[in-house]
């Protein structure tokens, strides 16, 4: 009997442990609605790119997301032939096309975007555990902020090779409740194994997720 209540006792405390740190949790992180996509990375790596990006709220706080959606689009279009300023890559569902949060907004979808120069396009979703707490040098010191990373998106899952040395990733993410697309995008520099991998094969995954 006596084992029996030590055993329950510590139930109980090892239960009253994990509720403290999940609050603990909580407070640390701040799940506010996303307003901002910044920061966006796209690092040119031997075998893919490497995509990652950062959330702000209206506030321009840091945040993340336990569930979301977007777009990446990879190109080899050069620079003088880039879509004017609040086009997007094609996106799912009825959202409005803008760097910055536009609700009411009526911007239809940019479904007629030029393949010309695609080199890849897909959907991506992303959860909590695709976010990591990184250290970062600000102006008034250190700041830990939660980083999206989309993972590496390889040269073999292209359409094709590149027929340009240099390109542009873009990324495309709809706001939680579907009234606007948070974009950035990134010029980048191929490497010589860009144009080394073979192409064109089906995929059944994208990025390192």
């Amino acid at each position: 009997m006596r084992g029996t209540k030590v055993g329950h006792v510590r139930r109980t405390v090892g239960a009253l442990l994990w509720i403290v740190a999940a609050l603990v949790g909580c407070e640390r992180t701040q799940v506010t609605p996303a307003a901002y996509l910044v920061n966006l990375k796209a690092a040119v790596t031997p075998v893919g790119i490497d995509v990652s990006f950062e959330l702000l709220d209206r506030d321009r706080q840091p945040t993340l997301v336990l569930f979301g959606t977007g777009v990446i689009r990879i190109e080899d279009r050069p620079d003088s032939l880039m879509e004017p300023e609040g086009t997007v890559p094609e996106t799912p569902g009825p959202t409005v096309h803008s760097s910055s949060p536009m609700p009411g907004s009526t911007a239809s979808a940019a479904g007629g975007l030029d393949s010309t120069w695609l080199l890849y396009n897909a959907r991506f979703f992303v959860y909590r555990d695709h976010f990591s707490r990184e250290v970062k040098a600000t102006q008034t010191g250190e700041r830990t902020v939660p980083i999206c990373h989309l993972g590496v998106y390889p040269y073999r899952h292209f359409l094709r090779k590149p027929r340009r040395p240099d390109g542009v990733v873009r990324v495309a993410f709809v706001a939680v409740d579907g009234s606007y697309v948070m974009m950035e995008e990134q010029r980048v520099r191929w490497p010589a194994e860009a144009f080394d991998e073979e192409v064109g094969k089906p995929v059944k995954r994208f990025g390192n997720r």
